[in-house]
């Protein structure tokens, strides 16, 4: 299930974070009521900006990994790309042209086009 922003994700008694968006598991086939109960994050997005970018690339992108965050996501509106990370790999996959996530428990991939996608978003699409 995926959320907006306003929500609190707490890793530890100290460390709390607010991703732009997140996805969490459903719970027994239902939208949990919080993060607490889902348990984990299987998502978590942020869209950059010049006040952020720090934040977004070294603390969050470390917080996500140590935390085993199966996708960590910066969108990147300059560049017009999806930064990728995971858990596993130290270095991001930057992508500009097709975002595929196939999230644990899904009956399909979620495909992005992000030329499309970023024509949206600056009003350039047909």
């Amino acid at each position: 299930h995926a959320f907006g922003a306003q929500a609190d994700i707490p890793f530890a008694r100290t460390t709390v974070v607010q991703p732009d968006v997140f996805v969490v598991p459903l719970v027994n086939g239902r939208r949990p009521a919080n993060f607490q109960v889902a348990g984990k994050l299987l998502l978590a997005a942020e869209v950059s900006s010049p006040g952020t970018a720090r934040l977004d690339r070294v603390k969050k992108r470390t917080l996500f990994r140590r935390e085993g965050v199966a996708e960590y996501w910066i969108v990147d509106l300059d560049a017009r790309t999806f930064e990728r990370s995971t858990p596993d790999e130290l270095r991001p996959e930057i992508l500009a042209e097709r975002l595929e996530w196939f999230p644990e428990g899904a009956s399909a991939p979620l495909v992005i086009d992000l030329v499309e996608y970023f024509a949206m978003v600056f009003d350039e699409a047909d």
